[in-house]
């Protein structure tokens, strides 16, 4: 709450927590992107001492709005894209997220019944010994052990297969204003001379 949380997260949104959890954190650079790359542990990544800043369902807009209000003084940003990021008709343009104007006060914060239930939650699994879902560096904790039978995988294969045929890249319509986003993010990161590297995140052949 409000920077003070010293239980660690485990109910929260990724957008919420992380604007905050990266003061504390001593860092020089940034992992942005989707979920794919909130997995990421950057403890992992030689070289820097990375804060994980991705969330959920990243777009575009939001990560420029991100790095343009929270990453002044990276040295090295790494991006991951998506596909699916530019189709807007599936994931609506939100050019709102993390601007100042968003900013709540801290009374309607303090007293709002989601944080309330938060609270309670994380006091809760703290309480049970429960893993944090989100890691002092930023990146996500692994909630379940992984699929391992052939069942197991298959399974989760073909839910993955039905999300993204279903929503991800059905009826798409191409964003053309995330282009001009990812444009002014690069502009952005030139003239604050921040070295950055941009990646596709790997799709499975299954999905290909």
């Amino acid at each position: 709450m409000l920077g003070r949380n010293r239980l660690g997260v485990y109910v929260s949104s990724e957008r919420d927590a992380k604007p905050n959890m990266m003061v504390s954190y001593l860092h020089d650079g940034l992992l942005l992107g989707s979920s794919k790359v909130a997995h990421i542990d950057p403890l992992l990544i030689d070289g820097r001492h990375f804060f994980n800043a991705a969330f959920g369902g990243a777009m575009p807009e939001e990560i420029y709005n991100f790095v343009e209000r929270f990453g002044k003084d990276e040295k090295l940003i790494l991006i991951g894209l998506d596909f699916f990021m530019m189709n807007e008709k599936a994931f609506p343009y939100m050019p709102e997220t993390f601007r100042d104007n968003q900013k709540r006060g801290t009374f309607p914060y303090l007293f709002s019944l989601r944080v309330a239930t938060d609270s309670v939650a994380t006091l809760y699994m703290a309480g049970q010994g429960r893993q944090v879902a989100v890691a002092l560096a930023g990146n996500r904790t692994r909630e379940s052990a992984p699929p391992s039978t052939k069942e197991q995988i298959e399974d989760n294969r073909k839910t993955v297969r039905k999300m993204l045929a279903t929503k991800h890249y059905a009826d798409v319509h191409y964003s053309s204003r995330r282009l001009e986003d990812l444009k002014r993010l690069r502009n952005l990161m030139d003239e604050r001379r921040t070295r950055y590297v941009v990646f596709i995140n790997p799709l499975a052949p299954d999905v290909i």
